[in-house]
């Protein structure tokens, strides 16, 4: 009888479990992705495809990072909004891919995640098992 009929045997449990491995395999998968999309939009930055809330505020945010890359002397005192800018797009296409992989690790979640998701994936199986225990 259970070589022909094996999954009778299972409880909710294993079925949930498994169920819910598929959903955290896909949640780890979309976080990845939309990770990687980040770090890669991230190495082709451009200014000019920022989005402003009021199109008539792009030159004074222009004209703000021109300022900071004066102030900070990544250009010289003298140098052109548009020689800001495109220093500007360089540093972060040059730092910020490595700061956020960095900040945010090698690994999708950080350990306390890992340790919460199997404990819930297997924490089921447990009380299945002492269910049957319990009841004979």
């Amino acid at each position: 009888l259970l070589a022909t009929r094996p999954l009778d045997n299972l409880g909710w449990s294993t079925y949930f479990a498994g169920f819910a491995g598929f959903y955290v395999c896909w949640i780890f998968r979309r976080y990845a992705k939309h990770k990687k999309d980040t770090i890669q939009r991230l190495t082709h930055f451009r200014v000019s495809d920022c989005e402003v809330q009021v199109e008539s505020d792009r030159n004074l945010v222009y004209s703000k990072i021109a300022a900071l890359m004066r102030a900070t002397k990544f250009v010289e005192w003298n140098a052109t909004l548009e020689t800001a800018i495109q220093e500007f797009e360089l540093k972060i296409q040059q730092e910020m891919p490595s700061a956020f992989q960095s900040y945010l690790g090698k690994t999708t979640f950080g350990y306390h995640h890992y340790l919460f998701i199997g404990t819930m994936l297997v924490l089921p199986l447990y009380a299945d098992s002492l269910a049957v225990l319990s009841h004979g």
